[in-house]
């Protein structure tokens, strides 16, 4: 029986949403980092499709992301950096014995067909 400590093996980083107002009154969202944990990140789905109305291919990853409990989170003002992969938080679920949170995230990434160029 492994315990959940041993099983965190990957390491993340908890991204949060800051605002930041200039001097016209208009806001700028921008993402810091937070604190480092470490989570066990399973993939659970990728996916491409071709958008013909727009030249683009769109890929996009979801994960199951296990850490240690965690109070707090919310989709709207946190995300999950691991490695160079960022990944939208969909929902947070609290474990029934306490110990441990899941997130459900997703990552996309938007390749022009025409530049080559990736957009995250």
């Amino acid at each position: 029986m492994t315990t959940l400590s041993s099983a965190l093996k990957h390491k993340i980083i908890l991204l949060e949403r800051q605002e930041q107002r200039d001097s016209y009154g208009g806001v700028k969202f921008t993402w810091s980092e937070g604190p480092s944990l470490y989570a066990r990140v399973y993939i659970l789905k990728g996916d491409e499709e071709f958008n013909r109305l727009f030249p683009q291919t769109v890929a996009s990853v979801q994960a199951r992301i296990k850490i240690r409990r965690r109070n707090g989170l919310d989709p709207a003002r946190n995300r999950i950096k691991h490695g160079r992969t960022v990944y939208d938080i969909l929902a947070v679920v609290q474990d029934i014995d306490n110990k441990e949170t899941q997130l459900l995230c997703v990552a996309k990434a938007t390749m022009q067909e025409s530049g080559g160029g990736v957009n995250p």
